[in-house]
């Protein structure tokens, strides 16, 4: 989702993911501490032991990859390597 800042766009999509999915992974990139994490933790990685690893460390709940799950990536244009391995 794309637009202006501090326009309640976060907030819409928790809104969504709150009434459709029963597991929120989020990550703000906009926090350095989170973006280094991320980036660590998925970096090299060719399945979901990355984001395993990154819930185990962070305020996330244990990653339970189920088609109940949804990953939100906030601030992505923070991270260039983390947007083009997604776009791939």
């Amino acid at each position: 989702m794309s637009g202006a800042r501090q326009t309640g766009k976060t907030t819409e999509i928790f809104k969504f993911a709150d009434k459709n999915y029963e597991q929120i992974i989020y990550v703000n990139l906009a926090d350095k501490k989170q973006l280094e994490s991320f980036e660590s933790a998925v970096r090299n990685t060719s399945d979901l032991f990355g984001l395993i690893q990154y819930c185990r460390e962070s305020d996330n709940a244990e990653f339970c990859n189920l088609d109940k799950t949804v990953l939100i990536i906030d601030e992505i244009q923070e991270s260039s390597d983390i947007y083009n391995s997604i776009r791939a």
